[in-house]
């Protein structure tokens, strides 16, 4: 019985698909187009959930089949047919034909393909994070896709037949000891328990939880290897017996008297042989050397008047023209080599079996297409893509593809006239109510009177589509924000006298689940006695990060403390704060900033080399709290980043390039901040800096990533108006002003203008706060000029401020 269905030539590949692609697009469809897309991309309608979830199941089975390409092209194999499982093609090669590096090479591209590729797409959909309009629907095709293909490409990690993993380790073991079937038994029998368990798993994960798509997919995925381990095994077993079997175990003997001259004609060939097979061989032999083959067959294709003029070395075949075997070749070549000559059984002739430079017997072509039938009837066709069938050949072969295209379209127009959460129910979800949490003000808190934020996040088992907020009898007018459609912030704003309040909150999903609460508050002091109330402390939205120490990602030196800063500006009255590390608590410094700010500081105990987490809490009397996670890295000096001991941060290879090619260490100044993210208040613009004691070096994805010195000198030191100029100095109408003597050369001999800007001041004296010295100075766009005369006559007779 026939388990697969032929789908066309790819390349050099002849593909299948098994019929446990069937129970997977299935489940595909129905766990994409009624329950995953509508949850996380509402708002559009059926026909659009089912064509890209359709979409999506199509470029699966594409990525699959690009997948057993790169394996082909990088193996470098033949014609061949393959059958297609979920997970990829199981099928083993030859090993006799193709040997266990190249197999090796080949599985390992193939396994690098779907991870990469599962990446590239998880990458791709994350440029853009809008759940609207068409890039919503790109990332909902993009997001499963990617994740398929990584679910694929770790599945093939495992080491046990039919999976990549297994069979990459037989190879190896193979390639190394060059013993195979030792390696086959271990492979084999942890691809049986893996089988297993994913069954197992999948049945435990249906009866006791309510993820049937998950339950059916572990199931399916573990059945389908079974079905291929199985399958392989058989064809295995197969071409085990092909390889062990030889040519003269099946061969008809050549008789001595089996031959002819060369000098005889096509008419002596008919005449002496009147009873020879007329598909089998007869050797021209000359001083007991075979030139060529000839049969009876070849004399039919001339006119019987012709035979006796033409010589046999005219119709006889050559050794080079001819496919010609040895009697210790094993069948499972022969079959190969029929296969890559592309011959039919019913138009080549025998087989001649030639031991050195004699004919030694024949080879009967339908006992090698026995071979061949027996491969097709196992489900892994070797034999190529018959190019010479007829036409309804092609069409019969098109039934089952088109069959299963038919089903799915049946399916989906059911589906489209139906609301993906009327069939909710299917996934055994009940009906539930909309839950809140993170409530402001907190229940029973006293706030002052004013101006206040009215806050929640509403949860559903459906995308929240509706939401409202009474207070005192009185409808605000609510904000929805949030990521996730299943996860939605409501925020709203009112202006409340002192007293008691009553808030009132209902919000509802697209499900029809509707949720209730309400709670009271006070603003100034309560005028009657409120109840003990033990209450849980809430997250509060509004409070806002002003600066976080490490910036988030920036890296630290490895096996050393770590000094941890975070300053938020909050409306609510911090009386307390935590830190922690990694999860445990670091003792932490509260201060309190001018203009509601708050700053809390900690040193974290020397860090190992990778990714750490820091969380602060800030906490109010009332109970009510504001919680900030980030992460850093610490890590080691390396190619892409240098180490500055004496001030303890990175600098990126970009930055640190351009560090030395504008002075370094003498002009610039060691870094004193991290790598760091800020925005022009002019322009809006979005760019990268780093600080440095006397410059601050900008990276500008507007500008193609251009790398610049910051106008900072701009900003400490506003433009003086313009002057005329001055006889014996370099005058820049630009802004006005000149530049002379040493601050001339030194502007000149260091970068001049890309590196200092234009001079924004004349020569101005001020005296240094920290010595107490009077120094001649002069401001640029990015930099302050200082004469030192004490160091005249040297290199640092002009330094930076």
């Amino acid at each position: 019985m026939k388990w697969s269905v032929l789908i066309g030539r790819f390349g050099p590949l002849v593909l299948s698909l098994n019929y446990t692609w069937l129970f997977i697009t299935l489940l595909g469809l129905w766990g994409l187009a009624l329950l995953w897309i509508p949850d996380n991309f509402p708002g559009h309608s059926g026909a659009v959930y089912w064509l890209a979830a359709i979409l999506i199941m199509a470029l699966y089975l594409a990525t699959v089949i690009m997948r057993e390409l790169v394996r082909a092209y990088v193996g470098r194999f033949s014609k061949r047919g393959v059958t297609l499982y979920p997970f990829g093609a199981a099928a083993p090669y030859r090993l006799d034909e193709i040997g266990s590096g190249r197999m090796i090479i080949s599985i390992i591209a193939a396994m690098l393909f779907s991870l990469l590729l599962g990446v590239g797409l998880l990458a791709l959909s994350d440029i853009r994070h809008s759940n609207e309009g068409f890039a919503g629907l790109a990332r909902a095709v993009l997001i499963p896709l990617g994740w398929i293909n990584l679910f694929v490409g770790v599945v093939n990690l495992i080491p046990g037949i039919p999976f990549d993993g297994g069979r990459l380790l037989t190879n190896i073991l193979h390639w190394f000891s060059g013993e195979r079937e030792r390696g086959l038994l271990f492979t084999r029998v942890v691809g049986e328990i893996t089988s297993l368990g994913m069954v197992v798993a999948g049945a435990y994960v249906g009866l006791s939880s309510q993820e049937w798509i998950i339950a059916l997919a572990l199931v399916i995925v573990g059945w389908a290897a079974r079905e291929a381990e199985e399958k392989g095994k058989q064809l295995n077993l197969l071409r085990n017996a092909m390889s062990e079997l030889k040519v003269r175990d099946v061969m008809a003997d050549a008789s001595p008297k089996d031959v002819i001259s060369p000098e005889s004609t096509v008419a002596d060939l008919v005449y002496k042989h009147p009873y020879y097979a007329p598909d089998a061989p007869l050797a021209v032999t000359s001083n007991g050397s075979v030139l060529g083959v000839v049969t009876l067959s070849q004399a039919d294709k001339l006119l019987q008047g012709d035979w006796p003029t033409t010589p046999v070395t005219a119709v006889m075949d050559r050794p080079g023209q001819m496919l010609a075997v040895t009697p210790d070749m094993s069948i499972s070549k022969v079959v190969a080599m029929v296969e890559q000559r592309g011959l039919h059984p019913d138009e080549q002739p025998a087989i001649p079996v030639l031991e050195g430079d004699r004919l030694v017997g024949s080879l009967d072509p339908s006992r090698v297409a026995a071979f061949e039938e027996a491969e097709v009837e196992l489900d892994a066709p070797e034999a190529p893509y018959d190019e010479k069938s007829g036409f309804w050949d092609r069409v019969r072969g098109l039934i089952g593809p088109t069959t299963l295209l038919a089903l799915l379209a049946i399916a989906g127009s059911i589906a489209l006239n139906s609301d993906p959460y009327a069939m909710r129910t299917a996934r055994g979800i009940a009906p539930a109510p909309v839950e809140f949490s993170e409530i402001y003000p907190p229940p029973d808190a006293t706030l002052s009177p004013g101006d206040i934020s009215i806050m929640f996040v509403a949860v559903g088992v459906a995308p929240v589509t509706t939401a409202s907020i009474t207070l005192d009898g009185q409808p605000l007018q609510p904000i929805m924000t949030g990521a996730s459609p299943l996860r939605q912030n409501v925020n709203a704003n009112a202006v409340v006298t002192e007293g008691r309040h009553e808030v009132v909150v209902v919000a509802a999903d697209r499900a029809g689940n509707i949720g209730r609460a309400a709670w009271q508050f006070w603003t100034g002091v309560p005028t009657t006695p409120t109840p003990q109330i033990e209450v849980t402390p809430v997250v509060v939205a509004p409070a806002s990060v002003v600066r976080r120490v490490p910036e988030p990602g920036a890296p630290r030196l490895a096996g050393s403390d770590v000094a941890i800063s975070l300053v938020v500006q909050w409306a609510a009255p911090a009386q307390s704060a935590s830190l922690t590390v990694d999860g445990k608590d670091v003792p932490a410094n509260l201060e309190t900033l001018p203009n509601g700010r708050y700053r809390v500081s900690g040193t974290a105990p020397a860090r190992a080399e990778g990714t750490h987490s820091a969380a602060v809490t800030l906490q109010t009397g009332s109970g009510a709290s504001h919680t900030t996670e980030w992460t850093f890295e610490a890590a080691v000096p390396d190619v892409s980043r240098v180490y500055f001991q004496e001030t303890g941060y990175f600098v990126a290879s970009d930055f640190y390039t351009y560090w030395q090619e504008h002075g370094g260490l003498a002009l610039l100044g060691l870094p004193i901040s991290d790598r760091m993210r800020e925005v022009d208040e002019v322009t809006g613009e979005e760019y990268v800096a780093q600080y440095f004691e006397r410059a601050r070096i900008e990276k500008h994805p507007a500008l193609d990533n251009v790398i610049v010195m910051g106008r900072l000198a701009a900003l400490a030191h506003a433009p003086e108006p313009a002057v005329d100029p001055i006889e014996g100095a370099r005058f820049f109408p630009e802004t006005g002003h000149n530049v002379s003597g040493p601050f001339l050369a030194f502007w000149e001999g260091n970068g001049g203008l890309a590196v200092f800007g234009y001079p924004i001041t004349e020569e101005i004296k001020e005296t240094d706060p920290q010595s107490g010295n009077e120094y001649v100075v002069q401001y640029f766009e990015r930099s302050r000029f200082e004469y030192h005369p004490e160091f005249a006559g040297t290199p640092n007779e002009v330094l930076l401020g």
